[in-house]
C-alpha cells in the first residue's frame, strides 16, 4: 500500500482489540487513502494464534512521517520465517486529497 501512494498504512490483530479498535478509528478519520493489514487466524485449519501471540509487538517510537522507516518496518515480518510482527501504525501522513484537487480545478458554479 505504501508503494501505491496510501497515506495511512496500519497493521492489527483480532487477539489485541484495543489497539485493532484504535487503529481503525485512525484509519476512518484519515483524509486520503487508509489500509489496515487485519491479522486473523482460521482457528480451523491454520490456528497460529500462539505464534502470533508471541512474536507480534506494538510500534512505539516510531516516526510515522517517515516513508523509508516505515517501508523497514513493514518488511520486518518475513511470511517465510519466525521473525517479530510489528502492530500500529507505520505511515501516515496528510495530503491533498483529490477532492480538494479536483474541487481546484473546476469552475466555481454561481
Amino acid at each position: 500500500m505504501l508503494a501505491g501512494g496510501g497515506t495511512h498504512v496500519a497493521r492489527g490483530y483480532t487477539r489485541k482489540q484495543p489497539q485493532l479498535k484504535g487503529l481503525i478509528r485512525e484509519a476512518i478519520g484519515h483524509r486520503g487513502f487508509s489500509f489496515v493489514d487485519v491479522l486473523q487466524i482460521c482457528a480451523t485449519y491454520n490456528d497460529v494464534h500462539e505464534m502470533y501471540d508471541r512474536l507480534t509487538y506494538p510500534l512505539s517510537g516510531h516516526d510515522t512521517t517517515d516513508f523509508d522507516a516505515a517501508c523497514r518496518k513493514i518488511r520486518e515480518w518475513d511470511y517465510n520465517r519466525e521473525s517479530p510482527i510489528p502492530l500500529g501504525t507505520f505511515y501516515s501522513v496528510e495530503k491533498p486529497t483529490f477532492e480538494s484537487w479536483f474541487r481546484g480545478r473546476l469552475p466555481v458554479p454561481g
